[in-house]
Protein backbone atom coordinates (compact mmCIF):
# COMPACT_ATOMS: atom_id res chain seq x y z
CA UNK A 1 0.00 0.00 0.00
CA UNK A 2 1.27 3.23 -0.81
CA UNK A 3 0.20 5.71 2.43
CA UNK A 4 -1.16 9.53 2.18
CA UNK A 5 -0.38 11.72 5.31
CA UNK A 6 -3.33 14.05 6.32
CA UNK A 7 -2.04 17.29 7.93
CA UNK A 8 -4.39 18.57 10.65
CA UNK A 9 -3.64 21.79 11.56
CA UNK A 10 -5.33 23.21 14.37
CA UNK A 11 -5.71 27.18 14.33
CA UNK A 12 -6.75 29.84 17.17
CA UNK A 13 -5.38 33.63 16.34
CA UNK A 14 -2.11 32.43 15.20
CA UNK A 15 -2.22 33.79 11.36
CA UNK A 16 1.58 35.34 12.32
CA UNK A 17 3.04 32.37 12.47
CA UNK A 18 1.27 29.98 9.51
CA UNK A 19 3.56 31.58 6.85
CA UNK A 20 6.65 29.69 8.99
CA UNK A 21 4.35 26.47 9.37
CA UNK A 22 3.35 26.47 5.49
CA UNK A 23 6.81 27.17 4.91
CA UNK A 24 8.19 24.44 6.55
CA UNK A 25 5.37 21.82 4.62
CA UNK A 26 6.60 23.33 1.64
CA UNK A 27 10.20 22.13 2.13
CA UNK A 28 8.78 18.57 2.82
CA UNK A 29 10.52 15.76 0.87
CA UNK A 30 6.97 13.68 0.98
CA UNK A 31 5.49 13.54 -2.13
CA UNK A 32 2.82 16.32 -2.43
CA UNK A 33 0.46 13.81 -4.43
CA UNK A 34 0.23 12.03 -1.47
CA UNK A 35 -0.45 14.93 1.12
CA UNK A 36 -3.21 16.39 2.21
CA UNK A 37 -3.80 19.17 4.73
CA UNK A 38 -6.72 20.35 6.35
CA UNK A 39 -6.55 23.77 8.32
CA UNK A 40 -9.47 23.97 10.97
CA UNK A 41 -9.73 27.08 12.42
CA UNK A 42 -11.43 27.67 15.84
CA UNK A 43 -13.50 30.77 15.36
CA UNK A 44 -10.15 33.30 14.74
CA UNK A 45 -10.84 36.96 15.54
CA UNK A 46 -7.25 37.66 13.68
CA UNK A 47 -6.62 36.95 9.72
CA UNK A 48 -5.76 33.55 10.15
CA UNK A 49 -8.37 32.45 7.28
CA UNK A 50 -7.27 34.98 5.09
CA UNK A 51 -3.94 33.46 5.33
CA UNK A 52 -4.63 30.18 5.44
CA UNK A 53 -6.34 30.83 2.17
CA UNK A 54 -3.50 32.42 0.63
CA UNK A 55 -1.01 30.34 1.38
CA UNK A 56 -2.56 26.56 1.04
CA UNK A 57 -3.00 26.42 -2.54
CA UNK A 58 0.85 27.34 -2.89
CA UNK A 59 1.69 24.18 -0.92
CA UNK A 60 1.12 21.84 -3.76
CA UNK A 61 -0.52 19.29 -1.76
CA UNK A 62 -3.28 16.44 -3.42
CA UNK A 63 -5.71 17.88 -1.51
CA UNK A 64 -6.09 20.89 0.98
CA UNK A 65 -9.30 21.79 2.99
CA UNK A 66 -9.98 24.63 5.37
CA UNK A 67 -12.90 24.03 8.06
CA UNK A 68 -13.83 27.51 10.05
CA UNK A 69 -15.48 26.41 13.17
CA UNK A 70 -17.43 28.47 15.49
CA UNK A 71 -14.65 28.89 18.99
CA UNK A 72 -14.53 25.92 20.86
CA UNK A 73 -11.09 26.95 23.04
CA UNK A 74 -9.75 23.79 22.93
CA UNK A 75 -6.94 22.54 20.52
CA UNK A 76 -8.13 18.83 20.98
CA UNK A 77 -11.64 19.49 20.05
CA UNK A 78 -10.43 21.50 16.51
CA UNK A 79 -7.63 18.70 15.94
CA UNK A 80 -11.28 16.30 16.23
CA UNK A 81 -13.12 18.15 13.70
CA UNK A 82 -9.89 18.75 11.72
CA UNK A 83 -9.40 14.92 11.93
CA UNK A 84 -13.05 13.90 10.96
CA UNK A 85 -12.95 15.59 7.68
CA UNK A 86 -9.01 14.31 7.03
CA UNK A 87 -8.99 11.39 4.31
CA UNK A 88 -5.41 10.01 4.70
CA UNK A 89 -4.26 6.93 5.69
CA UNK A 90 -1.96 8.50 8.15
CA UNK A 91 -2.34 11.52 10.34
CA UNK A 92 -0.25 14.22 12.38
CA UNK A 93 -1.38 17.15 14.06
CA UNK A 94 1.05 20.50 13.88
CA UNK A 95 -0.06 24.09 15.69
CA UNK A 96 0.81 26.73 13.81
CA UNK A 97 3.52 27.34 16.69
CA UNK A 98 5.31 24.30 15.58
CA UNK A 99 8.15 24.08 12.28
CA UNK A 100 8.42 20.93 11.20
CA UNK A 101 12.22 19.84 9.63
CA UNK A 102 13.48 18.76 6.43
CA UNK A 103 12.55 14.61 6.47
CA UNK A 104 9.92 15.32 9.21
CA UNK A 105 7.08 13.59 7.15
CA UNK A 106 9.14 11.03 4.98
CA UNK A 107 10.66 9.44 8.80
CA UNK A 108 7.44 9.26 10.31
CA UNK A 109 5.56 8.29 7.33
CA UNK A 110 8.91 5.43 6.61
CA UNK A 111 8.09 4.02 10.46
CA UNK A 112 4.28 3.53 9.89
CA UNK A 113 5.39 1.84 6.61
CA UNK A 114 7.37 -0.19 8.76
CA UNK A 115 4.61 -1.70 10.95
CA UNK A 116 4.22 0.71 13.80
CA UNK A 117 0.69 2.76 14.79
CA UNK A 118 2.58 5.67 15.64
CA UNK A 119 5.79 7.36 15.46
CA UNK A 120 7.12 10.42 17.43
CA UNK A 121 10.51 11.99 17.05
CA UNK A 122 12.93 14.17 18.86
CA UNK A 123 12.53 17.83 18.44
CA UNK A 124 13.90 20.95 19.82
CA UNK A 125 12.22 23.92 21.89
CA UNK A 126 13.35 27.12 20.98
CA UNK A 127 12.61 29.80 23.50
CA UNK A 128 10.99 33.40 22.78
CA UNK A 129 14.30 35.00 22.85
CA UNK A 130 15.42 32.23 20.22
CA UNK A 131 17.54 30.24 22.85
CA UNK A 132 17.30 26.24 22.07
CA UNK A 133 17.75 23.23 23.27
CA UNK A 134 17.47 19.64 22.29
CA UNK A 135 14.62 17.26 23.52
CA UNK A 136 15.40 13.53 23.59
CA UNK A 137 12.60 11.38 24.00
CA UNK A 138 13.06 8.00 25.45
CA UNK A 139 12.22 4.67 23.60
CA UNK A 140 8.70 3.73 23.98
CA UNK A 141 7.41 2.26 27.40
CA UNK A 142 4.01 1.93 28.79
CA UNK A 143 5.35 2.19 32.06
CA UNK A 144 7.08 5.77 31.32
CA UNK A 145 3.87 6.88 29.74
CA UNK A 146 1.87 6.13 33.10
CA UNK A 147 4.13 8.59 34.54
CA UNK A 148 4.49 11.22 31.99
CA UNK A 149 4.09 11.81 28.67
CA UNK A 150 7.29 10.75 26.85
CA UNK A 151 6.02 11.43 23.25
CA UNK A 152 5.84 14.89 21.44
CA UNK A 153 2.14 16.11 20.28
CA UNK A 154 3.37 16.01 16.91
CA UNK A 155 3.26 12.18 16.64
CA UNK A 156 2.14 10.57 13.39
CA UNK A 157 -0.62 7.69 13.82
CA UNK A 158 -2.78 5.36 11.48
CA UNK A 159 -5.96 6.67 11.33
CA UNK A 160 -7.03 2.92 11.75
CA UNK A 161 -5.40 3.32 15.21
CA UNK A 162 -7.25 6.71 16.10
CA UNK A 163 -10.33 4.98 15.56
CA UNK A 164 -9.43 2.65 18.40
CA UNK A 165 -10.19 5.59 20.96
CA UNK A 166 -12.15 8.30 21.63
CA UNK A 167 -9.70 10.93 20.28
CA UNK A 168 -8.84 14.44 21.82
CA UNK A 169 -11.05 14.33 25.10
CA UNK A 170 -12.24 17.78 26.76
CA UNK A 171 -12.42 16.31 29.97
CA UNK A 172 -8.44 16.99 30.53
CA UNK A 173 -6.12 19.50 29.24
CA UNK A 174 -3.35 16.66 28.60
CA UNK A 175 -5.32 16.11 25.64
CA UNK A 176 -2.65 14.91 23.72
CA UNK A 177 -1.26 12.44 26.44
CA UNK A 178 -4.74 11.05 26.78
CA UNK A 179 -5.05 10.15 23.34
CA UNK A 180 -1.56 8.47 23.62
CA UNK A 181 -2.73 6.67 26.93
CA UNK A 182 -5.91 5.20 24.72
CA UNK A 183 -3.98 3.97 21.84
CA UNK A 184 -1.15 2.41 24.34
CA UNK A 185 -4.09 0.64 26.14
CA UNK A 186 -5.54 -0.66 22.86
CA UNK A 187 -2.11 -2.30 22.31
CA UNK A 188 -0.98 0.29 19.49
CA UNK A 189 2.77 -0.55 18.30
CA UNK A 190 4.59 2.87 19.19
CA UNK A 191 7.68 3.80 17.58
CA UNK A 192 10.70 6.41 17.93
CA UNK A 193 12.62 7.92 15.10
CA UNK A 194 15.51 9.30 16.76
CA UNK A 195 16.23 12.59 14.92
CA UNK A 196 15.44 16.15 15.69
CA UNK A 197 12.42 16.53 13.29
CA UNK A 198 11.04 19.45 14.32
CA UNK A 199 11.16 22.43 16.58
CA UNK A 200 8.67 23.76 18.84
CA UNK A 201 8.45 27.75 19.60
CA UNK A 202 7.60 28.91 22.85
CA UNK A 203 6.23 32.36 22.92
CA UNK A 204 4.21 32.68 26.30
CA UNK A 205 0.27 32.40 24.74
CA UNK A 206 0.27 28.16 23.89
CA UNK A 207 -2.25 25.89 25.46
CA UNK A 208 0.17 23.78 27.07
CA UNK A 209 0.50 26.68 29.92
CA UNK A 210 -3.27 25.93 30.58
CA UNK A 211 -2.14 22.40 31.19
CA UNK A 212 0.42 23.37 33.22
CA UNK A 213 -1.24 25.64 35.80
CA UNK A 214 -4.67 23.36 35.90
CA UNK A 215 -1.97 19.87 35.99
CA UNK A 216 -2.90 17.97 39.56
CA UNK A 217 -7.01 17.74 37.77
CA UNK A 218 -5.56 17.62 34.09
CA UNK A 219 -3.79 14.52 35.22
CA UNK A 220 -6.66 13.33 37.51
CA UNK A 221 -9.06 13.44 34.86
CA UNK A 222 -6.66 11.88 32.68
CA UNK A 223 -6.17 8.66 35.17
CA UNK A 224 -10.37 8.40 35.86
CA UNK A 225 -10.45 8.57 31.59
CA UNK A 226 -8.48 5.16 31.11
CA UNK A 227 -8.49 3.73 34.57
CA UNK A 228 -7.58 0.32 33.27
CA UNK A 229 -4.01 1.49 32.34
CA UNK A 230 -3.28 2.89 35.55
CA UNK A 231 -2.59 0.97 38.79
CA UNK A 232 -5.49 0.66 41.35
CA UNK A 233 -3.49 2.65 43.61
CA UNK A 234 -3.34 5.33 41.27
CA UNK A 235 -6.81 5.70 40.05
CA UNK A 236 -7.31 5.91 44.05
CA UNK A 237 -5.10 8.85 44.37
CA UNK A 238 -7.04 10.29 41.15
CA UNK A 239 -10.17 10.01 42.71
CA UNK A 240 -9.17 11.49 45.91
CA UNK A 241 -7.83 14.34 44.05
CA UNK A 242 -11.00 15.03 42.51
CA UNK A 243 -12.81 15.12 45.89
CA UNK A 244 -10.44 17.69 47.02
CA UNK A 245 -9.16 15.22 50.14
CA UNK A 246 -6.39 16.77 51.72
CA UNK A 247 -4.40 13.89 51.29
CA UNK A 248 -4.27 13.72 47.40
CA UNK A 249 -1.00 15.94 46.70
CA UNK A 250 -0.78 16.94 43.31
CA UNK A 251 2.95 15.57 42.72
CA UNK A 252 5.48 17.34 40.48
CA UNK A 253 4.05 18.89 37.17
CA UNK A 254 3.94 16.56 34.63
CA UNK A 255 4.21 13.88 37.07
CA UNK A 256 1.14 10.50 37.55
CA UNK A 257 2.11 9.38 41.33
CA UNK A 258 3.37 5.55 40.89
CA UNK A 259 1.15 2.78 42.87
CA UNK A 260 4.31 3.11 45.29
CA UNK A 261 4.09 6.76 45.39
CA UNK A 262 0.52 6.84 46.40
CA UNK A 263 0.97 3.82 48.99
CA UNK A 264 3.88 5.77 50.62
CA UNK A 265 1.73 9.09 50.67
CA UNK A 266 -1.00 6.84 52.44
CA UNK A 267 1.39 5.55 55.30
CA UNK A 268 2.42 9.19 55.97
CA UNK A 269 -0.70 10.15 56.44
CA UNK A 270 -1.87 7.60 58.69
CA UNK A 271 1.30 7.92 61.10
CA UNK A 272 0.57 11.92 60.90
CA UNK A 273 -2.88 11.61 62.24
CA UNK A 274 -2.47 8.59 64.50
CA UNK A 275 -4.26 9.64 67.95
CA UNK A 276 -5.76 12.37 66.33
CA UNK A 277 -9.75 12.10 67.06
CA UNK A 278 -12.19 11.59 64.13
CA UNK A 279 -14.33 14.44 63.01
Amino acid sequence: MVASVSVVVPCHNYARFLPRLFGALAAQDFPRERTEIVLADDGSTDDSVAVAERLLPGLGAARSALLRLSHGGRPGRTRNEGLAAASGDYAVCLDPDDEPLPGFLAALAGALDAGADVAYPDYEEVEADGTARAVRLPEFDPGLLRIQNILAPTAMFRRAALARTRGFRANTDYEDWDLWVQMAQAGCVFRRVGAVLFRHHWHGGNFSHLAQANDGRAKAHLVRNTRRFFSPETGRWADALLRGEPWAAPFGRGLIPRAEDVKRLETLVRETTKGFPRA
